[in-house]
């Protein structure tokens, strides 16, 4: 008997005509699994005497469990409350969507980021968050967001004006890790273990994220900075993510960001690492 298994997107990945659609599901029946690709603007949940799940109007037959490609939350908790397994949970996305949340907790474990600053009304002068950070540099970013977009080098009062406006003062300030200038790690866990990783790189910006035109290469991840990625994945309760990692003066790793939502299309173009391979051997041998 087949395993029934889902995953959500929303509708905007259809524009993407690198979507790994067909790659998910040529996974997923290696583990008997019958996948099915789902939008969440076509669903309607239902509260009240029964909990209801409704696809393009009409009641339809749950899954054994379901992968969530997005942040869509009350979907998310709906079918929690109907106890069917989510990857990644509600809570866990909601602190790996917000950049505060997500560097709350990791420093709540002693887990090794750079000093991040947030004030709900986006009141951060230059020179009060230069003098702070004893830098005359510094990151701005949106306090949501991924692919690196919302994202500044700050360096006088009128670029961080500029940032605020364009973040629309949802926004967090953070230390410059000149160290890592152009270049971090991007690590992808699966449960308890790395199962890619690569070095990206930029030779123009200090962004090196492959959607702002980065580069990458592979990457010989060493197993200390495997246990950072796994403990900083897990510290927020997700099971699949992806980790940016920056190079420290000490030679030491400090977390960037963690994505509950990461793409691999960039380990994709350079090695035959096969993470949905990997996330499916991981949904079966946890929850089938």
């Amino acid at each position: 008997m087949k395993n029934k298994g889902w995953i959500l997107y929303p509708k905007s990945v259809l524009d993407n005509v690198t979507n790994a659609f067909e790659w998910l599901c040529f996974e997923a029946k290696k583990f008997n699994i019958d996948l099915d690709i789902l939008f969440f603007e076509d669903f309607q949940v239902i509260s009240g005497r029964n909990n209801l799940v409704l696809y393009e109007n009409k009641e339809i037959g749950l899954p054994s469990f379901i992968v969530v490609r997005g942040y869509e939350s009350l979907l998310s908790r709906h079918f929690e409350l109907l106890d069917i397994p989510v990857i990644n949970s509600s809570v866990s996305m909601a602190l790996s969507l917000n950049k505060m949340k997500t560097h709350q907790i990791l420093s709540s474990n002693n887990i090794n980021t750079p000093e991040t600053i947030y004030n709900h009304l986006a009141n951060y002068t230059y020179r009060s968050l230069s003098d702070y950070f004893k830098d005359d540099r510094f990151i701005v970013k949106g306090l949501k967001g991924s692919r690196g977009t919302d994202v500044f080098l700050i360096r006088n009062q009128q670029e961080l004006e500029s940032a605020i406006r364009v973040c629309k003062g949802y926004c967090i300030a953070q230390q410059f890790v000149n160290s890592s200038y152009g270049r971090d790690i991007r690590a992808w866990v699966v449960g308890d273990e790395v199962v890619a990783s690569v070095l990206r790189y930029s030779e123009e910006s200090f962004k090196s994220n492959f959607s702002q035109g980065g580069k990458v290469k592979l990457y010989d991840i060493t197993d200390k900075e495997k246990e950072l990625a796994v403990q900083s994945v897990k510290s927020l309760g997700l099971e699949f993510a992806g980790i940016d990692l920056l190079f420290t003066e000490n030679g030491n790793l400090s977390v960037c960001e963690i994505n509950g939502n990461a793409g691999f299309r960039s380990i994709a173009s350079i090695s035959k690492s096969n993470i949905p391979y990997k996330l499916f051997e991981y949904i079966y041998n946890t929850y089938l």
